[in-house]
């Protein structure tokens, strides 16, 4: 710290603070001064600077870059030989570089007198009034001379303090013979030289503004993530939010078990939505590695592309996830709230079949039902005719292509030794995926999501004869023959005393 310098009485810090902060400021050329003193050997420098602050990703202040100019008037010096010399002069004719170093430098080594226009009045005036070049003799000698602008983008090109004089000067008695031989080469090489330094710093300056540009452009990107990853995560607290409400609910009862289901389907895409957004903030902070160490354009290319293709995953999951908890909403009824009421097994069966009337017309499927004229139960009828229902869906959706001729069929027997009723749905359709068998009854598990089934209805059905009806559940099926979906149910059921082994088997 002791190093540290305090540059704020400096006529560049201060006329930097003076500058917009799009625009770079370009001091005028003279001596580096270090600690208040002027190093030594001396060191010309000419200094770029650019105001910096949070929008940058950097600390407010200025950014000053010096470059050290001595190599270059190094090599100026070494163009003189015996015959001609190079000058450089300041707007204000104090020499930065002659023959005689004694000269150089009078406006920061206290001599005032040290300028062309004490010492050689006329010339300085002839320097004044040409606008770019030219040549003239003086004193015996043939001197050529140019006008630079160091800063072409500067609020000052063009004017009286920002420009440079060159000179070439000639010994005296060899204005005839250098005439043609010294003053274009001199003058060229000298322009050529400097233009040179100056695109480099131009080029220089056009990467710090176009750094500038794109660390704008990436704080607008993080911003943006930021906004996104917040918004997931509170759609992800109130979706656990949810699932905890719905397992404490005793209106769910019956339920239960879909709870974790949902849960678990709903972790897939919301977790695979949180990984992308994770994974574009992994990204965008290489990114910002690369920008401090110097980003290509093909780097910059393939993150917008990968932040483009994230982004459009994030959203997809996210509606994928609003389209289980909308389906979830609307299948999760209630049905544990009917009371134990005694019913003819025929009647909510007759029921079922003429409501599926309508939609039965519309196919080429039938439904017939073989049942005993009574069967009495006691147990939860809207709860049964969900069920069935249920599988005849399932047998209406997956078991016949469109326009296929068939038949379902809904048997009841009643068993008077063990008390139950056999209960089965059948169909001649195409049978169950062999691959699907083991899965059949788990939450979202269907063979036909490319027509918008999202494969909830048998894993109701099992949950509801498990738990519910306080029964049994098995299937057959046979490719291209058919399959049967046969209950095993009590003919009473006991609110108070659930089946807790088929509820436990379930889980």
């Amino acid at each position: 710290q002791d190093a540290l310098q305090n540059k704020a009485t400096y006529y560049y810090f201060r006329q930097a603070l003076r500058t917009p902060a799009d625009r770079v400021y370009t001091s005028p050329i003279d001596l580096n001064v270090e600690q208040g003193r002027i190093v030594i050997p001396f060191q010309p420098t000419l200094r770029a600077t650019i105001l910096t602050g949070e929008k940058d990703g950097l600390q407010p202040g200025v950014l000053i870059i010096n470059f050290n100019l001595a190599p270059f008037f190094e090599r100026l010096r070494a163009l003189a030989d015996n015959n001609t010399h190079v000058e450089l002069l300041d707007p204000s004719g104090y020499w930065l570089l002659h023959p005689d170093r004694q000269q150089e430098w009078g406006f920061q080594l206290g001599h005032p007198e040290l300028t062309l226009a004490e010492t050689a009045s006329p010339l300085w005036t002839a320097l004044h009034a040409a606008h770019f070049a030219g040549s003239l003799r003086y004193q015996q000698r043939l001197v050529s001379f140019a006008r630079l602008n160091h800063d072409e983008s500067s609020d000052r090109a063009g004017t009286a303090e920002d420009h440079l004089f060159v000179m070439a000067v000639s010994r005296s008695g060899q204005i005839n013979e250098l005439r043609y031989r010294l003053l274009l080469p001199i003058i060229l090489v000298c322009s050529a030289i400097f233009a040179v330094g100056l695109i480099l710093i131009r080029y220089f300056v056009r990467g710090v503004q176009e750094r500038h540009r794109l660390i704008l452009a990436l704080q607008h990107e993080k911003d943006l993530l930021e906004r996104a990853y917040a918004e997931l995560t509170n759609s992800h607290q109130r979706l656990h939010l949810l699932q905890d409400e719905l397992v404490e609910s005793r209106k769910l009862s019956s339920l239960g078990m879909m709870v974790a289901g949902v849960a678990h389907e709903l972790n897939t895409p919301t977790g695979g939505a949180l990984m992308t957004i994770s994974t574009l903030q992994t990204q965008l902070a290489n990114l910002a590695t690369a920008v401090t160490q110097g980003m290509t354009r093909s780097q910059l290319e393939g993150y917008l592309q990968y932040t483009d293709e994230g982004l459009k995953l994030a959203a997809s999951n996210l509606r994928h996830a609003a389209d289980l908890i909308n389906s979830f909403k609307r299948l999760a009824i209630d049905r544990s709230q009917e009371q134990v009421v005694h019913f003819n097994l025929a009647d909510p069966i007759h029921d079922l079949a003429n409501s599926l009337r309508p939609r039965l017309k519309q196919t080429s499927i039938t439904l017939k039902t073989v049942l005993p004229e009574r069967i009495e139960m006691q147990g939860y009828p809207g709860i049964l005719s969900q069920v069935l229902q249920n599988l005849v869906d399932n047998a209406l959706n997956h078991a016949f292509t469109p326009n296929q001729p068939g038949s379902i069929v809904i048997t009841a027997v009643f068993t008077g030794a063990a008390d139950t009723v056999i209960l089965s749905v059948s169909d001649n359709g195409q049978g169950i995926d062999p691959d699907l068998r083991d899965t059949l009854f788990d939450p979202f598990v269907s063979s036909g999501r490319s027509r918008g089934h999202i494969g909830l209805g048998l894993h109701l059905v099992h949950q509801w004869v498990y738990q519910v009806l306080q029964g049994t559940l098995r299937v057959e099926s046979t490719p291209r023959t058919g399959t049967v979906f046969t209950l095993i149910l009590p003919v009473r059921i006991s609110p108070a005393s659930p089946v807790t082994e088929a509820t436990t088997k379930h889980q």
